[in-house]
């Protein structure tokens, strides 16, 4: 999270006052009674007023600028009219009461537009922006703030310019993007050294230097924060959050000594402005501090003042921080009964926020993610079960590993604004995500208010507003609950107990669960049957990681004799790390692998089996994997809804801006020379990804995937006699996907290429058709965002791409990827793969696949197996390389039925079919009849 937002959330009111200082025509400090009482004089007495007001109460400069409104209106001035409701809107703003501070920020942009004054609307666009930020609506804020910028010119306004460019980087910065930041600050500190105000160059430097840290430039960091720390004045805020920062670069740096003295500069401002919140914080970080020098009873003290300070502000977020730092602050010292109450303390807290923590608190300064805690409650537990093997403990510790699971997609989710409930109608979900925001900025507003010398009619109306909220929302989720079961997994995930996953997970006696859980210090898996669960504990994260890397390499190059015997050496030594210790729990036909860390990048398949060391697990195991067992689980539950009437829908071969031409001519009835080349062109056996230029995917170069016509005929082959849809060419596009109602059927499959960014994995997806029937250019792009939002429910997709089955590493809830959004948008397995396959491979791969699941009855997992068990047969495809890229993940116990094109006929269909029938079968006995009459007769004769 950008440590931006620690500016603008903890000098809140002075920044956004400020922006709003500069919108307003400059006009004169009004002077004697005399002038109050024309009208005119009044409204700017009053809007003044009430811009003075709101820097200590918000409520009181509200009522001031709505009696400057109610003149305005009176005197039929629309500028002044205009320049109250942004005043209005700024006492919303400050209340964090978004939704009616942007209805009157909307009607002051729509007077302003009637006025034709573009500097006036670029300012409320701007505060727009800001709001949406806030929000985390990051497109909807990037699009007010390009607005804003078309309105105005860079010589003529140079502050708004600053603007502009602060807004964009503190959004890149807050989406995960601090290299785009560092640009765009740069470009803002060049504008505003175009103004008077030396203060908004200060904490430009200031957002440089920040911006340096969350990168790791620590040099760089020092370098700006030094130099905004001597621009700005000694001893108030401002100077305190550059001393702040600069001692959390100095402790990554790890000159302790340094970092202490610029944090206790900070506290010591923090504590002389009565800045509680700030100050707490601060201590917070002393503590780490001090823990970090071996110093624990120092770093106690100030753990537990911070921790004092944040309940008396109800800051939650920050609570839960401070329990995870006592909690393993103690079991560092083996302190596990302390530890393990306050590790579960700050869990529960985590449970119960609704919103993802920002840069202000000290969630980025103890934990990249929220996950750590669970991670860290996990081993306490662990280490607690060595000691008192029989208390229960390991088992716990399982059922919050999958607690963990689910609740770290939740937060992402959460944080990227993502549809909680695919397929929901869209003024539902605008009426949820409203309530949500506005519920969140209320909680912040909040601990603002417990932070400043509040009076006690203003917490009273808060808390009414909030009691507000809350029953809106909850009465509003349970709707949404009610038409959409998922969305209260997904909005307040469970974990299931272990008895549970025993008895629903894990089908029979043959069936096995592998449960990993990578630590720091220690790893662990958990082995679970329908009637036992045993544990064992692993080397740290950072070896198995490093193995698991090292395979992953060697698996995705292309073949040679060197690569093979170095990856048969890497398979055999992370089999042992992994897989050697539970030698003897291995004893079953079927293994599900819930993986972690690097783990999830590793097809078991390949792994050394038990019985034999030259035998891969495929040979003799069936394996699936899964994000998690509860997850599992909840897919087969909702699967029992599902009532498909077609058998299979497939997106693929589609047409491309590099081969329009080409498949144009072949379409008219030509065979030219350029298809004749397509058609022997050396990457005709091309692997399936798509070649990257820079950050983003060129549509101009990417290439047909020469086996993806082959692949999509030998589907219609094997599904014979099933109803199929097949969208190839020009008519596989985006728009035809997002529109077609896929509940109605069984499996979803592509043939396209794939696109991985695995830092960002908003930005993957798959590439159907990018031009139209008749060459015009189109997006075929279909990102993770739209996948999050269909609405899925199929058995099985299958991605025959490249790279499908990658995404961003989440801690605890696995790749968030392309897999993972499928299953979210209700597929109940999902078959892709983990590295750039080889087309042709893959098209045999597919024929075999299909061929197991509609012709032999297979499941899609022993489907799958014996697909991969042939292909390796083959001399030329013997390498893993060719035939262990592709995993199945979810449901895999379910047969596929070949459904015929007749079960998709209605009631009225089926009688006039049955009475067909009935004609048929009567015309066949009369002429029977008839025939062996005419026989006998002839025979007579």
């Amino acid at each position: 999270m950008s440590v931006v937002k620690l500016l603008r959330d903890t000098l809140v009111f002075l920044s956004c006052l400020l922006c709003l200082a500069a919108s307003l025509p400059a006009r004169e400090k009004p002077k004697a009674s005399a002038q109050s009482e024309d009208a005119v004089g009044q409204a700017e007495a009053l809007l003044a007023l009430s811009e003075r007001q709101n820097y200590d109460n918000h409520s009181v400069a509200l009522q001031t600028a709505q009696r400057a409104l109610g003149l305005w209106q009176a005197l039929a001035n629309n500028e002044g009219v205009a320049r109250a409701y942004t005043q209005i809107a700024a006492c919303y703003f400050a209340q964090s009461d978004l939704p009616e501070a942007i209805v009157n920020y909307e009607s002051a942009l729509g007077l302003w537009r009637s006025l034709n004054n573009p500097q006036e609307q670029a300012g409320i666009l701007i505060m727009l922006s800001y709001i949406e930020d806030r929000k985390g609506d990051w497109s909807n804020s990037i699009s007010l703030l390009t607005q804003a910028q078309s309105l105005i010119g860079e010589e003529n306004d140079p502050f708004r310019m600053g603007q502009i460019a602060s807004g964009l980087a503190d959004i890149f910065n807050e989406s995960g993007l601090p290299e785009n930041g560092l640009i765009q600050y740069q470009r803002a500190l060049d504008y505003y050294r175009k103004t008077p105000d030396t203060i908004d160059d200060a904490m430009t430097i200031w957002a440089l230097g920040s911006t340096h840290y969350l990168l790791g430039n620590y040099a760089e960091a020092v370098t700006h924060l030094q130099q905004a720390l001597a621009s700005v004045p000694p001893g108030k805020p401002y100077a305190a959050i550059c001393s702040e920062y600069l001692g959390r670069v100095y402790g990554s740096m790890g000159d302790f000594p340094g970092a202490l003295r610029h944090l206790q500069s900070a506290l010591d401002i923090y504590t002389w402005a009565v800045n509680p919140r700030e100050a707490a914080r601060v201590r917070g970080i002393m503590g780490q501090i001090y823990q970090q020098q071996g110093k624990l009873a120092r770093a106690r003290q100030y753990y537990q003042e911070a921790l004092v300070t944040f309940r008396n502000l109800s800051d939650r977020i920050n609570q839960a921080a401070i329990y995870f730092a006592i909690g393993r602050l103690e079991l560092k010292d083996s302190n596990y009964e302390v530890a393990e109450r306050n590790l579960r303390q700050s869990i529960e807290s985590t449970e119960n926020i609704r919103r993802v923590p920002t840069s202000r608190d000290l969630t980025t300064a103890f934990t990249a993610s929220i996950y750590e805690r669970y991670e860290s409650y996990i081993e306490c537990l662990m280490l607690k079960h060595q000691a008192e093997s029989a208390q229960g403990f390991s088992v716990r510790a399982f059922e919050t590993s999958e607690l963990a699971r689910g609740r770290a997609l939740a937060e992402l989710l959460r944080a990227t604004e993502t549809n909680l409930a695919p397929g929901l109608d869209r003024q539902l979900a605008a009426q949820e995500k409203a309530l949500r925001q506005a519920l969140r900025a209320k909680e912040d507003y909040k601990v603002t208010l417990l932070s400043s010398a509040y009076k006690k009619e203003e917490l009273g109306a808060l808390q009414i507003g909030l009691a507000r909220l809350e029953a809106e929302h909850k009465q509003l989720s349970g709707t949404i609950r009610a038409r959409y079961p998922s969305y209260g997994q997904m909005t307040n995930p469970e974990a299931w107990d272990l008895r549970q996953i025993q008895e629903e997970v894990i089908a029979d006696d043959q069936t096995l669960l592998l449960e990993y859980s990578l630590g720091s210090d220690k790893s662990y898996v958990w082995v679970v049957t329908r009637d036992r669960i045993t544990s064992y504990a692993l080397p740290p994260r950072k070896l198995i990681d490093e193995a698991a890397a090292k395979v992953y390499k060697l698996l995705s190059s292309s073949p040679s004799a060197e690569v093979e015997k170095e990856l048969n050496t890497a398979v055999q030594e992370l089999g042992r790390i992994v897989l050697s210790p539970l030698t003897s729990e291995i004893n079953k036909r079927r293994i599900i692998i819930v993986a972690d860390g690097a783990l999830h990048y590793i097809p078991f398949q390949v792994l050394p089996a038990p019985s034999a060391t030259d035998k891969p697990l495929v040979a003799e195991y069936e394996i699936i994997n899964a994000p998690s067992a509860s997850i599992l689980g909840q897919l087969r539950k909702e699967a029992i809804r599902r009532k498909p009437t077609k058998l299979l829908a497939a997106f693929g071969d589609p047409t491309f801006e590099s081969d329009y031409a080409q498949r144009k001519e072949a379409a008219d009835g030509g065979h030219s020379d350029a298809v004749q080349a397509l058609e022997l062109a050396p990457w005709r056996r091309a692997l399936r990804d798509v070649e990257m230029n820079g950050d983003s995917y060129d549509p101009t170069a990417v290439k047909r995937l020469f086996y993806a016509k082959q692949e999509l005929a030998n589907l219609r082959k094997a599904a014979s006699g099933g109803e199929v849809s097949v969208s190839s060419g020009a008519e596989a596009t985006r728009d035809k996907l997002l529109n077609t109602d896929l509940s109605q059927y069984s499996i979803l499959h592509f043939a396209t290429h794939g696109f991985l960014d695995s830092r960002r994995p908003e930005y993957s997806g798959l590439v159907l058709s990018t031009v139209t029937v008749d060459g015009q250019p189109q997006n075929g792009f279909v990102s993770l965002q739209d996948i999050y939002g269909l609405r899925a429910p199929v058995d099985l997709v299958v991605l025959s791409a490249c790279q499908t089955a990658l995404g961003k590493d989440v801690r605890g809830e696995g790749l968030l990827g392309l897999t993972r959004g499928f299953m979210y948008a209700g597929a109940s397995s999902v078959v892709a793969s983990l590295w750039k396959v080889e087309d042709e491979a893959t098209s045999e791969l597919m024929r075999q696949f299909y061929n197991n699941i509609l012709q032999r009855g297979m499941t899609p997992a022993a489907a799958l197996g014996d697909a991969q068990n042939r292909i390796r047969q083959r001399p030329e495809w013997r390498s893993p390389y060719y035939w262990a890229g592709f995993t199945l993940q979810g449901e895999y116990r379910e047969i596929i039925r070949l459904r015929t094109a007749t079960a998709t006929i209605g009631v009225a269909g089926r009688i006039s079919i049955g009475g067909a029938a009935t004609l048929l079968l009567a015309a066949a006995l009369w002429y029977r009849r008839y025939k062996r009459r005419r026989d006998y007769s002839t025979t007579k004769r």
